[in-house]
């Protein structure tokens, strides 16, 4: 998904670029170019919806809850390295995500993680996991079009 700048003057980018910047070259917000259709009746649910909702919805498995995590508890490197998830999906402090990615990368532990392997580790503002917030379409957003891509054309 492409987002575009809410003055229409500067280029679309993707989100990792959208939410990296912050705010776009023509001092706009970016917001999505389209917004997915959410059935009204998953939208009425929001509110009560976690974390780990949104993500089976999806289709993902949320490897935390799966092992017992409730909420924002705080997990090991080890447990990270025992649980071996395909991805890592975290939060950062405000302007923080590029730091939080490198930290994880440096770890020695989460080296060893097939998410790392495969370079699937997204970090994203802690923001965006507040429930039924602004942001959550940009959650979903991130999660499905990071674990899901599109095709590239070249493969086409």
């Amino acid at each position: 998904m492409k987002y575009v700048s809410t003055l229409g003057q500067s280029p679309s980018t993707d989100f990792r670029a959208a939410l990296f910047r912050g705010l776009a070259p023509d001092g706009s917000l970016y917001v999505p170019e389209r917004l997915p259709r959410l059935s009204e009746s998953f939208i009425d649910t929001l509110p009560g919806r976690s974390f780990h909702d949104i993500v089976r919805t999806i289709g993902a498995v949320n490897v935390g809850a799966e092992h017992g995590l409730h909420g924002y508890d705080a997990i090991s490197s080890e447990q990270i390295l025992r649980w071996d998830p395909e991805w890592i999906v975290t939060g950062s402090a405000k302007g923080k995500s590029v730091e939080t990615l490198q930290r994880l990368l440096d770890d020695p532990a989460v080296q060893l993680t097939t998410a790392a392997r495969k370079g699937q580790i997204l970090v994203l503002e802690s923001h965006v996991f507040l429930p039924m917030s602004p942001f959550t379409v940009l959650l979903l957003d991130a999660l499905s079009e990071s674990i899901y891509p599109a095709p590239s054309k070249a493969g086409i």
